[in-house]
């Protein structure tokens, strides 16, 4: 439900700052943000109550750093390869990831043969429900930045709504995110894990139907069934928090009490990876359809714009 509030006022607020352009920084504005909320989160952040370990486990500062510079090497070109046109520094720092993640997969190894606790213990992944929910969060999780990312570019560009009721128009995706946020313990209690299938079902087929409606209608008739789509955007995301929702509680449930921290960790990183990469594939894909491979009624009619 929290996440459902968070992508309202994202949306909206984001919108809202962008359109008002604030000190004439235009889209830059959008980073101004993190400021305050960053201020809020370490004034509060002290009435947290503190859990503290027995024994003091020591920090794996290799680990930490060899995990830092392999996925910010990894996520670099994934991120601007494709805006770019791939060049050469691109595919050296994608070479470069692979080999400093193959070194702290090594380090990994050697530091828990020592007897001492690991950023991420590889023995993880030996169990096949959590590796299996880990590509899970991984895929979802790139569907809905990539969502997002395509989708406010086609209303803005392609429709010429400005960024404020852009912004809006995402609301009943979270108020049905919200929605299914509050329901979800009762279909994981009558559906088990069966709940995260058939939340993707319905998340796909929310997709299909809007990527159906937008294909079958002119702009002008888009414009004038505002409503269909709004009915369109509940439904994926009563399917998104469906997914999402019981998906990280589920995907935790099968990790050892030991290693739920260090799961935890793992998940929330995840997050970001697969938000990152569903960025630059569908980066790519906007790029092939514009240089050619696609030229249907849909590209010209609503979001020929963009490649201005």
């Amino acid at each position: 439900m929290t996440l459902g509030f968070a992508a309202i006022a994202g949306q909206t607020l984001g919108g809202w700052i962008i359109f008002a352009n604030l000190w004439d920084l235009q889209w830059r504005s959008i980073f101004l943000v993190n400021v305050p909320i960053g201020f809020l989160a370490l004034i509060f952040s002290g009435y947290l109550n503190e859990s503290i370990a027995q024994e003091k486990t020591g920090l794996d500062l290799a680990g930490v750093a060899l995990s830092s510079i392999g996925i910010s090497a990894l996520l670099l070109p994934i991120l601007v390869g494709p805006t770019l046109s791939w060049p050469i520094w691109c595919w050296a720092l994608l070479f470069l990831a692979c080999l400093v993640l193959l070194q702290f997969f090594r380090h990994e190894k050697r530091y828990a043969a020592k007897g001492k606790i690991p950023l991420f213990n590889f023995d993880l992944l030996k169990n096949k429900q959590f590796s299996l929910g880990y590509l899970l969060v991984l895929f979802v999780y790139s569907t809905s930045s990539s969502f997002f990312l395509i989708f406010a570019l086609f209303l803005q560009n392609g429709l010429g709504f400005n960024s404020f009721d852009a912004g809006l128009i995402f609301a009943p995706a979270s108020i049905g995110f919200i929605l299914s946020s509050l329901n979800a313990p009762y279909w994981v209690k009558r559906f088990s894990s069966k709940a995260i299938t058939i939340g993707g079902l319905l998340y796909m087929l929310s997709f299909i139907a809007l990527i159906v409606a937008i294909s079958a209608l002119s702009t002008e008739a888009f414009l004038s069934v505002k409503a269909l789509f709004a009915i369109i955007l509940i439904f994926l995301g009563y399917g998104q928090g469906f997914v999402m929702t019981p998906l990280l509680n589920i995907v935790l449930a099968f990790v050892d009490v030991r290693f739920a921290g260090m799961a935890s960790g793992v998940i929330t990183t995840l997050q970001h990876i697969g938000a990152a990469f569903g960025v630059a594939v569908i980066s790519v894909l906007v790029q092939w359809h514009f240089n050619g491979i696609d030229t249907s009624p849909f590209t010209t009619s609503k979001i020929g714009d963009i490649k201005k």
